[in-house]
This record gives structure tokens, sequence and C-alpha cells, in this order.
């Protein structure tokens, strides 16, 4: 007590290591994010830090390739600034109903409780998947037709059927 923890003698924790192959898709995935504009600094940072602690023979067969590869796709690929987003991330964590008044792509506005599974961003929109206690089944929701959105104190349990959403 009072002296921490230790390890028994002869034991140790092995270092994180990636492939020559994990380590060339971690390397793109965070150029393509620097030309994104939102999270460039974060990605050059996050560069950096892999490359310091990658062992040297791995980063001797990376690093001549990533210096050599760009992505010029444009300010804004991936949109931060959603309303709504920290919220979502928060109740999919959590396990967390939302209640929203959705606007749908026939302009009907509801208002129903949803179970969120994951959020998706594709064709620079964010998506909610989430179980529609409404529809009563699994529903993909455009982030940006949401014109209100509530986390609720109600938790539920993940249903196993996350596969099929039809968009509503």
């Amino acid at each position: 007590a009072g002296t921490g923890y230790s390890l028994v003698d002869g034991y140790y924790l092995p270092p994180l290591i990636f492939t020559t192959e994990e380590a060339k898709a971690i390397f793109l995935g965070l150029k393509m994010l620097q030309s994104s504009g939102n999270l460039s600094e974060v990605s050059e940072e996050s560069l950096n830090k892999l490359k310091n602690a990658l062992p040297q023979h791995i980063l001797n067969d990376v690093a001549p390739l990533i210096d050599r590869i760009d992505f010029y796709m444009g300010q804004g690929l991936v949109d931060l600034t959603t309303p709504y987003l920290v919220e979502v991330q928060h109740a999919i964590r959590e396990h967390q109903v939302i209640h929203i008044r959705y606007t749908g792509y026939n302009q009907n506005t509801t208002s129903r409780d949803i179970e969120p599974v994951n959020l998706i961003y594709g064709n620079k929109t964010w998506y909610i998947h989430a179980y529609c206690r409404l529809r009563d089944e699994m529903r993909s929701f455009r982030v940006d037709r949401l014109e209100q959105l509530t986390v609720k104190n109600e938790h539920f349990t993940p249903r196993h059927d996350v596969n099929n959403f039809p968009d509503d």
C-alpha cells in the first residue's frame, strides 16, 4: 500500500506493434483527413506521434511512400459542425434513447423516440442508424433533417438486427 503497482520480475507489456500494411493504412487515413481542412491540425499531430512510435524498420517501409502521397479533397471533407453530433455520439456510447422532431424526405414532420446504434458520414451528410420506436424497426435518419433532439435519461439494450436501415 502506498507504493503503487509493479509487474512480476520478467514480465513486460509488449509495445503496440503494427504491421507495415496496417501502418500504411493508418498513415493514408490520416493524410486523407489532413486534406479535409477541419481535421488537418489534429491529423498532423497524430502522424507525428505515429512516426515516433513505430519501429524503425516499419517506418523505413512506410515513410517514403507516405511522403509521396497527398489527397486533394477540398475543405470540409467531413463536416463536424452539423448540429447535434456531440449529443448523438454521447447517446450511442451510453445507449440512451433520443427523442427527435424529424422532417423526412416526404416533408412530413414527426416526433419519435429512437435508439441510436451508429453514426455514418456519407455523401457529405451525417446519418443516424437507429431503432425507431414509432415504426418499430431499424431506420436511417439524416442528421441535417433533425429539427429538435433531446437525449432522454432512458437507457436501452441494443438490438441484434442492426443491418436493415430503411430511410425514413
